[in-house]
């Protein structure tokens, strides 16, 4: 993976999340797995701020979910879209139960 493609990755990922948290702060919360501390410091940045975090030669996020759950997402490939959704609201109403 070439460093730009990871930058992208990261800005996606940090505005994606800036905006989430500041339309639902809870929600934000759940998808992501990250605090309401860490949620708030990245509303609080400003877009080159957050392009600047990116820009760092480390991954700044992750898959939610467990390995078992990306596992069949990628030994079953028919329609992964749609399992994709499916895993991510079984793993969220796990996580609530």
């Amino acid at each position: 993976m070439s460093a730009h493609t990871l930058q992208e990755l990261n800005f996606y990922y940090l505005s994606t999340i800036k905006e989430l948290a500041i339309e639902d702060m809870l929600f934000a919360q759940l998808q992501s797995g990250l605090s309401f501390e860490t949620l708030n410091i990245i509303t609080n940045c400003s877009f080159r701020e957050l392009n600047a975090i990116a820009r760092k030669d480390s991954i700044c996020f992750k898959l939610n979910g467990n390995e078992q759950t990306l596992r069949h997402l990628l030994t079953h490939h028919q329609d992964n879209v749609a399992q994709l959704a499916d895993a991510t609201t079984s793993f969220y109403t796990e996580d609530v139960a």
